[in-house]
């Protein structure tokens, strides 16, 4: 549907930079809410729906050295969930500064209270409240964390209301 098309990347578009950045940002943010991130919110709204503990977060954490290029991509939490962000050469992507270390801590400790409790939590953290169809909170994590409701219902509707998985 071209109309569709045309309004999906309307509401994508970061409004600032050359005609080229601002289409090429526009590609990345679609394709990234397409195959991440309404993938993840539907598991997690088919989770919660049956009465399953489900937490949802999402990873804002710019790598330093690449902001513009990579941003926060697929992936990049796990130099900070596993420590390996420390290696001299993922140091060259994450830095080596007091927040890289600082979220690092506060993931190594989320993850293991998972683990053990079923609870997503690091001392002195804000409240991981589990995610439902009524609030629809999600962790954000980056280098100050917050909990955030609403997460991500702003561009929903443009896709038709289908799963994004048959939106692929």
């Amino acid at each position: 549907d071209p109309e569709a098309a045309g309004e999906l990347i309307a509401a994508h578009d970061p409004g600032v930079g050359s005609a080229w950045r601002r289409r090429y940002e526009s590609w990345i943010s679609i394709r990234t809410e397409q195959f991440f991130l309404l993938p993840a919110i539907e598991l997690a709204e088919a989770h919660a729906r049956h009465g399953a503990g489900t937490y949802l977060y999402r990873f804002d954490f710019r790598a330093p050295l690449w902001k513009r290029t990579i941003g926060s991509c697929h992936g990049i939490e796990l130099g900070p969930v596993f420590g390996s962000y420390r290696h001299p050469l993922l140091r060259l992507l994450y830095g080596d500064g007091t927040s890289i270390r600082r979220l690092s801590a506060e993931l190594d400790s989320t993850w293991l209270q998972f683990a053990r409790h079923g609870v997503p939590s690091w001392p002195g953290g804000p409240t991981w409240s589990r995610f439902d169809d009524r609030e629809r909170l999600t962790m954000i994590l980056d280098s100050s964390s917050r909990a955030a409701a609403g997460t991500a219902l702003d561009h929903r509707a443009l896709w038709g209301g289908s799963s994004a998985v048959s939106a692929r």
